[in-house]
């Protein structure tokens, strides 16, 4: 498995997912507005999503703010590590940030969007190339989905061999690209890996920084095995620097924060040795 994010112990993973309410099993009301409120991890803030849709013992999908969902799935081995991705509303369909694990995994996600939002998921990004951000692309392409990633993203998993591969929705030469739906796709240089992505929607204030940030609760950097740590904090200020405005901030792993996260990323790559999480 690509991502491991070891540093996570069960108790961690109990306190993550006491935030994410994954015992919640009742469908709460499509909201309108952000449904999130402040809570701490060991002290730091993190932001708490509201009442969740439960998709088995697997996945939750709660409501983040106004036409984003935050979607959270568990990596079908024994390690159970959480991952999240986004769902969000674009009117005549829906946008998938980053698949599920797998492909089974994705596809519920793509049977909840039909059932609960009453409109398919037509496009994704992935905002790496590791599986847990591209694990369910055969569902994508088995659905029609228009699947895309950056064009560093579909060299780099060729090289590992998949057999599915999404299409280049930008290049690394043109760094950023803002959407016509209205949100931003930036490549701030190496960092957990080399093509590593975020994805900002100023109209709700959240960016999704993926494997690229890391969770209050990592105490190390986990899985480092195509990261940049040399570059990484250059990435991590080029971010800052570009979205100072973001109330929520999603890590690839663990509950959403603020900025506060990347000030904690920073500090993870500040620390004398660097534990990869395997």
């Amino acid at each position: 498995m690509e991502e491991r994010e070891m540093e996570m112990t069960k108790g961690s993973w109990m306190v993550a997912m006491a935030i994410l309410g994954i015992a919640a099993c009742a469908p709460a009301p499509a909201p309108q507005a952000a449904t999130t409120r402040a809570v701490e991890v060991a002290g730091t803030p993190v932001i708490a999503p509201a009442r969740a849709d439960t998709l088995g013992d697997d996945i939750v999908i709660r409501h983040l703010a106004g036409r984003i969902w935050l979607h959270v799935t568990l990596s079908p081995d024994a390690n159970r590590i959480p991952s999240n991705g986004l769902l969000v509303d674009e009117g005549d369909g829906v946008l998938l940030i980053d698949t599920a694990w797998d492909d089974e995994q994705t596809g519920r996600l793509a049977e909840w969007s039909l059932r609960r939002l009453g409109k398919p998921i037509r496009r994704s990004i992935s905002t790496h190339f590791h599986d847990d951000r591209l694990g369910g692309i055969d569902t994508l392409r088995a659905l029609g989905i228009d699947a895309r990633a950056l064009d560093l993203t579909v060299s780099k998993a060729r090289e590992k061999g998949k057999a599915s591969l999404p299409a280049i929705y930008m290049t690394v030469a043109q760094r950023a690209r803002m959407d016509p739906a209205g949100f931003e796709v930036f490549h701030p240089g190496p960092g957990h890996s080399p093509d590593n992505i975020v994805v900002w929607f100023p109209a709700e204030g959240v960016l999704f920084g993926g494997c690229f940030v890391k969770g209050a609760e990592s105490r190390d950097l986990g899985n480092l095995s195509d990261a940049d740590v040399g570059r990484w904090p250059a990435s991590v200020a080029a971010v800052l620097d570009r979205y100072p405005r973001a109330s929520i901030v999603i890590p690839g792993h663990g509950a959403p924060g603020g900025l506060n996260l990347l000030s904690h990323t920073t500090a993870l790559l500040a620390a004398p040795a660097h534990n990869g999480g395997g």
